[in-house]
């Protein structure tokens, strides 16, 4: 079996582990690279610092600013799973996001009330390439989305110094090459959602793949158990399909995060639709049992029993 090293730093809220061969001399650097794609999708997109440039672009409606071209992949890659999901993702629930309970940096005193316009930013080119010119009419959360975007952008900028990892981004997994678990595997846990100390389930994952979970509640020593972050945009209120978390196996971590999402919101019909996906999807129930479709019943190790999700492994560095 390969010793594993995990190399961590912090980012947008959450840890960020990458595990990679020990004897690996590029760990570390790959690690650094990661750290960086994190940082600039952080710096660019958080709604939590009043310095960033999505900030501002919500704090001056329909007013032309220079920002990151990321962000404009960012908002469009966002916009794109709106339409493709049928509005059941939507980044503009973010007035309904505040009033449940989760304010981010100050922004005008009035937040709309009315419904969100289509289109609700554009966008221009700028002279320098990393650049662009961008308006915004709807203010919009890119974090959850963002995340998952700089995990996929952050594996990319790895594959050239690693073959095999993993990038786990508070949830949000990219999986590449041999892991080590049993055949090369990435063995991967199904975490409580109201107590990430305990997983209930494990599965081994074979790569490349992705994974990643939506919970109706935060979890976490901090987190206020009555609030609840995941907002329905069909009604405007808070989650209450009866559903706890959904875990879901992508080709991208995008992709995985906003389908965990979307299936969360619709709850029991649509997870029941899944039956014959080839990807596996676990859900958790209200009182904790977790379910499956057949690919994630299959997956599931039988026996395996509950760990500490954060344990750490035998080498761990933080990357600083």
């Amino acid at each position: 079996m390969v010793r594993m090293i995990r190399l961590s730093f912090r980012a947008m809220a959450s840890p960020v582990h990458l595990h990679a061969a020990a004897q690996d001399p590029r760990a570390a650097a790959a690690a650094r690279r990661a750290r960086a794609v994190f940082a600039a999708v952080e710096a660019a997109a958080s709604r939590f610092r009043p310095s960033s440039p999505w900030v501002r672009l919500m704090r001056a409606p329909g007013t032309w600013q220079t920002v990151p071209r990321l962000l404009a992949e960012l908002a469009d890659l966002a916009d794109m799973w709106r339409r493709a999901t049928g509005g059941l993702f939507d980044p503009r629930i973010l007035p309904q996001l505040i009033r449940a309970g989760y304010p981010g940096a100050p922004l005008p005193a009035e937040l709309p009330a009315e419904s969100p316009p289509d289109p609700w930013w554009e966008v221009a080119p700028h002279a320098q390439p990393q650049l662009c010119r961008m308006r915004l009419w709807w203010p919009a959360d890119l974090g959850g989305i963002g995340k998952g975007f700089a995990c996929d952008r952050a594996a990319a900028a790895i594959q050239p110094l690693l073959t095999d990892f993993a990038l786990d981004a508070g949830g949000d997994i990219a999986l590449r090459g041999r892991g080590d678990g049993p055949g090369g595997t990435w063995t991967t846990g199904i975490e409580d959602p109201l107590s990430r100390a305990t997983v209930l389930a494990c599965f081994d994952a074979v790569a490349p793949c992705a994974v990643a979970t939506s919970a109706a509640r935060r979890s976490g020593p901090s987190a206020d158990p009555s609030l609840r972050h995941l907002i329905d945009p069909r009604s405007g209120e808070p989650v209450a399909s009866g559903i706890a978390a959904v875990t879901v196996v992508g080709d991208g971590v995008v992709t995985a995060e906003v389908t965990a999402k979307t299936l969360l919101i619709a709850g029991p019909p649509a997870l029941a639709a899944t039956e014959d996906w080839p990807r596996p999807v676990w859900w958790v129930g209200g009182t904790g049992e977790v379910s499956g479709n057949r690919a994630g019943r299959a997956a599931i190790r039988s026996g395996a029993p509950p760990r500490h999700a954060d344990k750490p492994m035998p080498t761990e560095a933080w990357i600083r």
